[in-house]
C-alpha cells in the first residue's frame, strides 16, 4: 500500500513511552505517526526517523488536559503538551484522523436545507453531526490524498453501490447503534466515528467484497477514491444526481432516515 505523504499535523511533544518521557518531533498522517530524534539539528527532512506507530495499532485513544493517550494492542503512549506547541491543533488533528479511520465518506457539497429535515430532537442532533462532518472532511478532502485504486467503477455503477449502502445503513440494529452513539458523544464528529468505525465498517465490508473490493483498509481506501471523489478533478467530473444521491448515503450513516433521505432514484443514468 502506498504511504501517505500528506500530514495533518506535525511538532514537538513530549512522549511518555514506558518508563521514560522522551521530547520528540511527531508527524501524523493518516496511516502512521512518526517519530524523530528532537535532538537532530535542521529541517524535518535531516532529522533522524526513530520509528512509526501505524494507524492500525492505535486502537483507541483518549483526551485528557495536556494529554492524548494512545492505546497500542500491549501497551499505551501518552502525548504531553509542551509550553511552546499549541496542544489543540493536536487534538482537532487526531480528531480528522479518526474520521478518515472510520472510512467516512469526504463530501464536499452542503448540507440539505434544515426545514426539510424532521423536527425531533435525535434527528436534529443527526444533521448537526453530519455539518460538522462535513466541515471536517472538507479540510481531509485536501490534505489526505488516496493510494492508487484497485477497482474502478462508472458514475451509474456508482450509484447503484451507493444505493446497496443506503438500504445497508437503514438496518434497525445499525440505526440502533447511530442513535446510541449520537446520545453519547452528541455533536462530537471524531468521537462518533471513532465508536462507529468498526460498526459501518462491518456494514460495508459484504457489500465491497460482492463488488470486488478487497475487503480490508485498502476497500475502504478504494470506496473512498471511487464514490466520494476526495480529488478536485474527481468532484468536477462527478454528476449532481451522484453527489446528491452520496449525500443522501452520509446522512443515513449518521442517522438521519428521514423520507428526503430514504428516498433513492432510480433513473437510468449513462
Amino acid at each position: 500500500m502506498v504511504r501517505s505523504s500528506c500530514a495533518l499535523h506535525q511538532g514537538v511533544l513530549g512522549v511518555h513511552w514506558g518508563k521514560d518521557v522522551h521530547l520528540l518531533h511527531l508527524t501524523l498522517y493518516e496511516d502512521r505517526l512518526d517519530y524523530y530524534d528532537q535532538a537532530s539539528a535542521g529541517a524535518i527532512s535531516s532529522r533522524k526517523l526513530l520509528g512509526s506507530i501505524s494507524s492500525h495499532d492505535i486502537k483507541d485513544y483518549v483526551f485528557s488536559p495536556g494529554e492524548i493517550e494512545l492505546r497500542l494492542p500491549s501497551e499505551s503512549v501518552v502525548l504531553i503538551a509542551t509550553d511552546d506547541e499549541d496542544f489543540e491543533q493536536w487534538r482537532r488533528a487526531f480528531g480528522n484522523w479518526a474520521v478518515l479511520q472510520a472510512g467516512c465518506p469526504l463530501l464536499d457539497d452542503e448540507v440539505e436545507d434544515e426545514s426539510s429535515l424532521p423536527s425531533e430532537a435525535l434527528t436534529a442532533s443527526s444533521a448537526e453531526l453530519l455539518e460538522e462532518m462535513l466541515a471536517m472532511q472538507r479540510w481531509a478532502n485536501f490534505h489526505s490524498p488516496l493510494p492508487d485504486c484497485d477497482v474502478e467503477l462508472t458514475a451509474k455503477l456508482s450509484g447503484r453501490l451507493l444505493e446497496e449502502l443506503m438500504r445497508a445503513y437503514t438496518d434497525q440494529k445499525f440505526q440502533a447503534l447511530v442513535r446510541k452513539s449520537i446520545s453519547t458523544c452528541g455533536h462530537n464528529p471524531a468521537e462518533f466515528c471513532n465508536r462507529m468505525s468498526d460498526a459501518i465498517f462491518e456494514v460495508q465490508r459484504h457489500i465491497l467484497q460482492a463488488w470486488g473490493f478487497f475487503g480490508d483498509g485498502h476497500g475502504k481506501y478504494d470506496l473512498g477514491d471511487i464514490i466520494w471523489g476526495r480529488s478536485g478533478e474527481d468532484l468536477a467530473r462527478m454528476p449532481t444526481w451522484l453527489k446528491q444521491k452520496r449525500a443522501q448515503c452520509l446522512a443515513l450513516m449518521c442517522g438521519d432516515t428521514s423520507e428526503s433521505s430514504l428516498q433513492t432514484k432510480s433513473r437510468n443514468h449513462q
